[in-house]
């Protein structure tokens, strides 16, 4: 039996591309489990030779879950082919230390690691000096792939604006880590193991400052673009890392106004008839899945403009221009003139010119040609260790 694990971060974001590779892999012979980190773990102590797509428990792969989750990898035999679920979106003001945090070169150089795959060539280029470049792969962003095969020119139904957000790190889910819990700082210096806390502390506050900047203009940008299309009907949309309450309180008199996490983004696509955003990758995911969108940037200080998604035009840089086009928009006037010569140096396949579930799944062909032992259950010593485990905690 030749086995796959899906590690899925965020299912709401990635569980249609990973269900969509999974029905590919199976046509192929291929068994397939999608599941978080911890419940694959689980399932991975009792096989051997398997491959496990994505990234370990944590952003860094330096925490103690994963120093025991690699150990059980090693000892299994199995392979890791290694990409991050955000892979290309970052601040641009520290594109390349953010590029290294995501890629954590002391895990990758390791043996049980197959092959990196990273979103674009400015990735690339930022890792080949601390990984074989034979290891390091260009495969695009797989998920624009499963957008892309959804894709409907001529929607009949376009029922609302969907305003999307993406301020987490200033209006969390309430149970997650503050922005400067010790946890952050660690992680931080998983990521770079020479970063001093003070200079952790400055770049955390600095970015800080950003997203509330950021997260204020934007507030009321959604109060005004409210307020000017009272015959209109919106979604707004929450990042998942982010409160829905603080949004069903501040819009709760617009009786136009829905607030809602729940449903496949693509699915919406369908009776989306424009999406507003702030340098959020559901804005490239609605341009390419050819819904109109327009950018929100209303500051461009050194943290704020994130790469790729800056890019995106129409773009807004106030309340007024935004509500002038959004007015061209509803007139029949959009006009969007995105350039995607600087976007696919971060993201390959943003014109489509390739397929990223191909090139996945060629590395696991490549992986069980060379594997002389096939899959297998088997009781082991990690997973005595491991229930041992449970049953003392």
């Amino acid at each position: 039996m030749k086995v796959i694990f899906h590690i899925v971060d965020n299912y709401r974001r990635d569980l249609s591309w990973r269900l969509d590779l999974s029905i590919k892999l199976k046509k192929l012979g291929y068994t397939n489990y999608i599941g978080t980190p911890a419940s694959i773990r689980k399932l991975h102590l009792s096989h051997r030779n398997a491959v496990i797509l994505g990234r370990l428990g944590s952003t860094t792969g330096n925490s103690e879950f994963d120093k025991e989750f690699i150990k059980e990898i090693e000892n299994n035999c199995s392979k890791l082919i290694y990409f991050h679920d955000e892979g290309g979106v970052f601040s641009s003001n520290n594109f390349a230390n953010s590029v290294l945090h995501t890629h954590p070169v002391n895990i990758i150089n390791k043996n049980f690691v197959q092959k990196v795959f990273v979103w674009g060539i400015n990735q690339y280029n930022v890792l080949k000096s601390y990984v074989p470049n034979d290891k390091l792969m260009v495969f695009g962003m797989p998920r624009l792939e499963s957008v892309a095969s959804f894709c409907k020119p001529n929607y009949k139904k376009k029922e609302f604006i969907l305003i999307n957000s993406r301020f987490g790190d200033v209006n969390k889910v309430d149970g997650d880590i503050s922005f400067f819990d010790k946890r952050r700082f660690e992680i931080r210096k998983e990521g770079n193991p020479d970063l001093k806390i003070n200079e952790i502390k400055d770049d955390l506050i600095s970015e800080w400052c950003s997203s509330n900047i950021s997260f204020t203009y934007f507030i009321e940008m959604v109060d005004s673009v409210l307020s000017a299309y009272p015959n209109e009907n919106f979604l707004i949309r929450p990042h998942p890392s982010e409160s829905v309450d603080f949004y069903l309180d501040v819009f709760s008199t617009y009786p136009n106004v829905s607030v809602s996490k729940e449903g496949d983004l693509i699915e919406l696509f369908e009776n989306t008839k424009l999406v507003l955003h702030s340098q959020c990758t559901t804005g490239l995911e609605a341009f390419f899945n050819n819904v109109p969108q327009i950018n929100f940037i209303p500051t461009t200080n050194d943290n704020s403009l994130l790469t790729c998604v800056s890019e995106l035009t129409p773009i807004a840089t106030n309340r007024e221009n935004l509500l002038y086009l959004v007015n061209n928009f509803l007139s029949g006037n959009y006009d969007d003139s995105t350039d995607l010569k600087n976007i696919k140096k971060y993201i390959a396949n943003v014109d489509n010119s390739f397929s990223s579930h191909n090139l996945i799944i060629k590395e696991i062909d490549t992986f069980f040609k060379n594997s002389t032992t096939s899959s297998s259950i088997k009781i082991n010593i990690f997973v005595i260790k491991y229930y041992i485990k449970r049953l003392l905690s």
